[in-house]
């Protein structure tokens, strides 16, 4: 039980307003601490600003309260507590003031609150703000060469994709590949209309100047809307390896701090790019790397050997310079499994060699994994592919499209349709992957996304056949039959048949055209759409007639017999299933 005491200074704390001015004074720094919250990012103030607020405010607290216990307020001012009688205290009028006051500050506080619960819900049109808490997107553009001589061009690349490579293994930090930002290279575009292009909201973009001993790495980071820059810096450092590196790491780091991403332990490590032994080693793979975009990009004529040459005299010149260095080898590595057609045994053979030197070199070099599981892949070795995947995306290598590839391949249509939306937001430019991803839903039956994006490709692609019929069946299966038979009219006239859109008339009940367009040819010629009408039309027994034909005529594409909805539900008819068993289909 409490002693008299003790009661004694509780009623004195509480006649002193101790408590209800200690209240007053924590809901205050509260609605302060907010504010700073605010207002440091807002006004570009350094983090350690928000820091030494709270730091006064803790201190003011005990300060408060001694104040309190110390003074009263009184008609004749501020008088020490002890010199105040008690009959001529007025602590009872001010407690009623306080009471006042806080019920006010906690509505206020209490507003703060659900504005913030329900406000930061809204995507609010043309504000980043909002997206910034969920994962802030960041497109690098390629820092432009302002060195006199032109051949440095490779060297302002080279730091850029390196740059990019360390920001895409940032976790919470949403980037676009080096394939879509430089498709932008020499581009006079304004930033919002490529930042609106590649899907993000910020833009990093800069310049390097090399003169002889000398480097110059200007970047800034602008936000695309408001064409406001949120960041910028200038690097002047005598040119060496380790000057580079460390450029590359300041400007990530700032980057990773002004877009609020969050910085793990992981990621900083990360940031710790190691470099070759010397710039000349440096230079030889960024102009292997030149090269070696170009072939990824399909920019040359694989009959012609002259880049594919080229790029392996660099990375083999990096690596004789110096041979400890990983990125080199999983360079060399790659350019030969994009050249296997040369010799495919050979040509996979070099590249396992140099791909696994390069994770011997460095285990946590994500470029390596990826293209170890697409050589795993190739090998038939799916669940070596798919750890080598997983091991890259930890690492940042951006290889969802791989995975999307040999999930397709596998059957698993829906887990590659998510892949390959991963994909399309990495490489938010390539139609090759949007094709894909518009093919794997056709796959998965997703007919609702199936529609959007073949509409897309329309837009994109305009003379194609392949997304128009695609969407012209998608339109069909989506109980839009007359939009969708007047697009397959136009494709059937532009093809003079009606092969590629019979899935179109059996699913718009358009029964005696589809018929005669499925017997319009007596090969397995068009299997893929002849046989899915055939299912529509629940014509089971020609459907199967036509994928045995099709078998014995060894029809490219067989393989791939498991993607279409309708032919998947033939399952249990004893030919379909004797057919699966001799195609030996992964699994």
């Amino acid at each position: 039980m409490p002693s008299q005491a003790t009661m004694s200074l509780f009623a004195e704390l509480k006649r002193r307003n101790v408590f209800r001015i200690g209240i007053a004074y924590l809901i205050v720094a509260w609605l302060l601490m907010q504010v700073a919250a605010l207002a440091v990012p807002a006004l570009r103030l350094p983090d350690w600003v928000t820091t030494f607020v709270v730091f006064i405010l803790l201190l003011g607290f005990p300060v408060a309260l001694l104040l309190a216990w110390a003074y009263e307020i009184t008609p004749d001012g501020i008088k020490k507590a002890k010199e105040v009688p008690l009959e001529k205290s007025v602590s009872n009028l001010t407690a009623k003031k306080l009471n006042y006051l806080v019920i006010g500050l906690l509505v206020i506080s209490v507003g703060l609150l659900l504005a913030d619960k329900f406000g930061s819900d809204r995507n609010l049109p043309g504000t980043a703000t909002a997206q910034l808490d969920a994962e802030p997107s960041l497109a690098v553009l390629p820092f432009t060469n302002m060195s006199a001589d032109p051949g440095q061009e490779h060297f302002a690349d080279g730091l850029t994709e390196e740059l990019l490579n360390a920001l895409a293994s940032i976790d919470g930090l949403r980037l676009v590949s080096r394939t879509s930002s430089f498709s932008f290279k020499g581009e006079n575009i304004p930033l919002a209309e490529i930042a609106a292009q590649l899907g993000v909201e910020h833009i990093l973009e800069g310049s390097v100047r090399r003169a002889g001993n000398q480097i110059r790495v200007t970047a800034q980071l602008i936000e695309a809307d408001s064409d406001s820059h949120l960041w910028s810096q200038t690097y002047d450092r005598e040119l060496s390896v380790s000057n580079v590196i460390e450029v590359q790491e300041d400007v990530a780091t700032a980057v990773t701090a002004v877009l609020h991403a969050s910085l793990r332990p992981a990621d900083q490590r990360s940031l710790r790019l190691k470099g070759p032994a010397s710039i000349e080693a440096l230079d030889q793979y960024h102009e292997g790397m030149t090269h070696l975009q170009k072939i990824m990009l399909g920019e040359v004529d694989f009959e012609d050997r002259s880049v594919f040459e080229a790029a392996v005299r660099a990375f083999e010149a990096s690596i004789e310079i110096d041979r400890e260095w990983a990125p080199s080898h999983a360079g060399l590595g790659r350019v030969h499994h994009f050249w296997k057609h040369i010799n495919e045994e050979e040509q996979l053979r070099i590249s396992r060699e140099h791909v696994m030197d390069a994770i011997r070199l460095d285990d946590r070099y994500g470029p390596a994994y990826a293209s170890l599981g697409y050589l795993e892949s190739l090998a038939g070795n799916y669940q070596e592919a798919f750890d080598a995947y997983d091991r890259a995306t930890a690492l940042g290598a951006g290889n969802n499209w791989g995975r999307a590839i040999l999930l397709s391949e596998l059957a698993r249509y829906d887990q590659a349709v998510s892949e390959y939306r991963k994909a399309v937001a990495w490489m938010p430019l390539s139609l090759a992957v949007k094709r894909q991803m518009m093919n794997a839903l056709y796959c998965a039956d997703q007919t609702s996304e199936l529609e959007a994006v073949a509409r897309e490709m329309v837009g994109l692609v305009q003379d194609s056949a392949g997304p128009r019929s695609m969407l012209a069946y998608a339109l069909a299966r989506n109980g839009k039959k007359d939009e969708a038979l007047r697009l397959a009219d136009e494709v059937a006239a532009n093809d003079g048949n009606e092969l590629g859109i019979v899935r179109v008339l059996a699913v718009a009940g358009r029964e005696e055209r589809a018929r005669a367009a499925i017997h319009s040819v007596n090969d397995g010629t068009w299997w893929w759409t002849r046989v899915p009408a055939a299912v529509i039309l629940g014509d089971t027994n020609v459907a199967v007639d036509i994928l045995e034909l099709a078998e014995r005529e060894s029809r490219a594409g067989l393989t791939e017999v498991r993607c279409p909805p309708e032919i998947r539900t033939l399952a249990g008819n004893p030919r379909f299933d004797a057919l699966l068993l001799r195609l030996n289909l992964p699994e």
